[in-house]
């Protein structure tokens, strides 16, 4: 295979790397989360905590369209409240 053939695969690929910079307490809690096979990999670990984060965001969004439609009422707020800090 050839070195242009090589470049383009990996850039049709699945995956790209990414560097970021995260405070090290965060690495070292992914880091044990690792270690205890939580997780196969830093790489596993952070791609579901995007993954989770995407999904949160796409059901907030949701839940905004329907309260923009229909808001709550105090009693459902107080209940929501509620149940968020339990």
């Amino acid at each position: 295979m050839t070195a242009k053939r090589v470049r383009r695969k990996r850039a049709e690929s699945a995956y790209r790397k990414l560097a970021v910079s995260v405070p090290t307490k965060f690495v070292e809690a992914v880091e044990s989360e690792v270690r205890a096979r939580h997780a196969a990999s830093v790489s596993a670990f952070i791609s579901a905590a995007v993954e989770e984060k995407l999904e949160r965001d796409r059901l907030q969004e949701a839940l905004d369209e329907v309260w923009a439609r229909k808001p709550m009422t105090k009693r459902e707020q107080a209940w929501a409240d509620k149940l968020l800090r339990a």
